[in-house]
């Protein structure tokens, strides 16, 4: 019961920051392709930390709850990720989303010539 909950008490305080937190795509490129980074700060005990992209687990380290803890992931995706924090057993410690934005550019305003094209 004592690592259940220091595992509870680790997890209430990390916090995850998705560096950027947005993905901006365009009709010409649908896909967002982006190196995305991820500060992870806070806990209450050092810990072994992993980082999942969906269901693909990228990279562990030691985090230590005096500074923050870096990781870095390449996103190719045309559809919102989500990215999450899991500890040495497998448990859930954070999660985020990376949020995909369609542009759409400005449309041009429709030339009125209903009777003037006929002169």
């Amino acid at each position: 019961m004592g690592i259940f909950a220091d595992a509870q008490a680790a997890s209430a305080t990390l916090q995850l920051q998705l560096l950027p937190q947005t993905c901006v795509i365009t009709e010409q490129q649908p896909q967002c392709n982006i190196q995305l980074k991820v500060k992870v700060s806070g806990g209450a005990i050092p810990q072994q930390l992993c980082l999942f992209h969906g269901t693909v687990r990228h990279s562990c380290q030691r985090h230590s709850p005096q500074q923050s803890s870096w990781f870095e992931v390449s996103i190719h995706t045309d559809k919102n990720q989500h990215i999450y924090l899991k500890g040495q057993q497998g448990e859930l410690l954070a999660s985020a989303e990376l949020m995909l934005v369609q542009y759409q550019s400005v449309h041009k305003r429709h030339k009125r010539g209903y009777l003037w094209n006929m002169l």
